[in-house]
């Protein structure tokens, strides 16, 4: 197996490409805040490319195939003995000593379409790496089997947890970010993330994109008024990783007005503003990746 790494120009994460013996691609990203002791942040894909295509996604439908449990694992495994590297340190041990460890499905791929791989890999790292919260980020695909193991895996671990890919207020809108067809609406999203936090206790995370579109008045009062405080905690960010989309980027006054709007509401918000290099880019897959993914799917 062929590994990559690129350096972000802050020094804080690094991307991994794996260049699987099959001829697919995975990629992996490492992040620190602080030092690794501190917060650690670990984002695998699920997928070798991704056939959703969303259009804020820089995977588009270049779906290749999906990737086992052995091949989600290892990206884990190989990233947290690159942190305990990275921080020239022997008593490092993330496993153990992290203050907040986080293992993210929100790389490339939908986890919800690869589902058993995903499930088994979750156990195996929970096992490994029981202090680490483990994150599955979806669209929400319309399974009701696949709901339901999320539900019933999120009971069973409790450091796992859910975010759900909202981008709209409005279904008509939210199909033309996301054309994937079988998916939840955004009313139906509404409903399994409250079923989720009844089962649970913990708040449903919802991702949503920033930009003058997407905040108007009646946008805005619609996601309060669908999305309970009790039940959802918003992550807002405006940057789009697809820069071939047209859509175009919010700006930090956006995230900030929308982010004091919702708290002042009650909400838990999380934000992140618009960064200048394409390289740090902490969702978007690293322009090797896309080059990789054009030339695949052009070959084929």
């Amino acid at each position: 197996m062929e590994i990559k790494r690129f350096d972000s120009t802050e020094g804080d994460m690094w991307k991994y490409i794996f260049h699987l013996d099959s001829g697919a691609i995975a990629e992996a990203v490492l992040y620190r805040y602080g030092t690794f002791l501190d917060r650690t942040v670990i984002r695998v894909s699920c997928q070798s490319g991704c056939e959703v295509g969303c259009m804020y996604c820089s995977a588009g439908k270049k779906f290749i195939r999906n990737l086992t449990e052995e091949e989600i694992i290892y990206q884990v495994n190989y990233l947290v003995n690159e942190a305990e590297d990275l921080e020239n340190d022997a008593s490092t041990v993330i496993a153990t000593d992290c203050n907040n460890f986080q293992i993210m499905f929100m790389g490339m791929g939908e986890p919800m379409l690869n589902w058993d791989n995903v499930e088994a890999s979750i156990l195996k790292l929970n096992t490994r790496y029981p202090y680490a919260e483990i994150l599955i980020s979806t669209i929400g695909i319309q399974d009701d089997d696949v709901l339901n193991k999320i539900i019933r895996i999120s009971r069973a671990i409790p450091a796992v947890s859910l975010q759900l890919s909202i981008q709209d207020a409005f279904d008509e809108e939210r199909n033309s970010f996301i054309p994937y067809e079988n998916k939840l609406s955004v009313r139906n999203i509404r409903n399994f993330g409250t079923l989720w936090n009844n089962n649970t206790g913990n708040l449903v995370h919802l991702d949503y994109t920033v930009s003058k579109h997407s905040i108007s008045e009646e946008k805005l009062t619609r996601l309060m008024d669908l999305f309970d405080p009790h039940n959802f905690h918003f992550n807002f960010s405006a940057s789009h990783e697809n820069k071939d989309s047209g859509i175009e980027d919010g700006s930090k006054d956006d995230v900030e007005y929308v982010s004091i709007l919702f708290i002042a509401n009650g909400y838990e918000v999380s934000n992140m503003g618009p960064t200048e290099k394409d390289d740090a880019r902490g969702a978007g897959h690293h322009w090797y990746v896309q080059d990789w993914l054009k030339d695949k799917v052009n070959l084929q």
